[in-house]
């Protein structure tokens, strides 16, 4: 797509005037037919627009030139749940998942759709890695925001990453923010009722209502990225 495409694209999404966008990719792929985010953002406007149908064709389409590009399957998975084809669509997600692992959308996404199709052990780990995803984000920006909480110390002949006990609190300041962190402990909070495990549904719904992260030892151990 040209400079003037792309602006027009834009233009018309934040209008929202899908059909027009569609308009603009159409004419990106006249032009080049080779331009797969021209068509990948065409089935992205057939799919604001409500034809999961069509939208996957031009997804399909996009990956047959460009087979490593995450929100192409994270797209292609959720149009291919709306249409409650759950096996194709947990597999797009999961090769979303597989190349973007730290991304958030593709593990909530594969959370929702095992759960739509009744796997609700899948669907709750898969939503542990998007809290996951959360915290690993939270964790980097208290690196970037306190460097001063984190220093190496020498222990015999080993060397040593320390952690200044204030970083918890900085932690969970950022997480009480994050929208995504508490919409997928809403997601847990479904999945659990549906399950039957009402002791844990409202559990998860006192964090969700307060606000309040989750101890770490309930989505599993805080992993820091290098």
């Amino acid at each position: 797509m040209t400079n003037d495409q792309i602006s027009r694209f834009e233009c018309y999404i934040k209008q929202q005037r899908f059909d027009a966008a569609f308009d603009v990719c159409t004419e990106a792929i006249r032009d080049d037919s080779t331009d797969w985010n021209a068509i990948y953002l065409a089935g992205i406007c057939l799919r604001f627009q409500g034809d999961s149908g069509g939208a996957i064709g031009y997804y399909q389409r996009a990956l047959q030139l460009k087979q490593d590009v995450a929100p192409i399957w994270l797209a292609l998975g959720i149009a291919l749940q709306s249409l409650h084809r759950f096996p194709d669509a947990i597999n797009a997600l999961s090769t979303a998942v597989r190349l973007e692992p730290d991304s958030y959308a593709p593990h909530n996404s594969l959370g929702l759709t095992h759960k739509l199709a009744g796997d609700y052990t899948s669907a709750m780990q898969a939503y542990e890695a998007a809290l996951q995803v959360c915290a690993n984000r939270a964790y980097a920006e208290v690196r970037r925001q306190h460097p001063g909480y984190f220093h190496i110390e020498q222990h015999a002949e080993s060397r040593v990453l320390v952690i200044d006990k204030a970083y918890m609190e900085a932690m969970r300041q950022i997480l009480v923010t994050d929208f995504d962190y508490f919409n997928t402990v809403k997601n847990m909070v479904i999945c659990c009722t549906e399950m039957g495990d009402h002791s844990r549904a409202a559990e998860l719904q006192d964090h969700a209502d307060t606000c309040t992260p989750i101890d770490a030892d309930i989505i599993g151990p805080i992993q820091p990225r290098k």
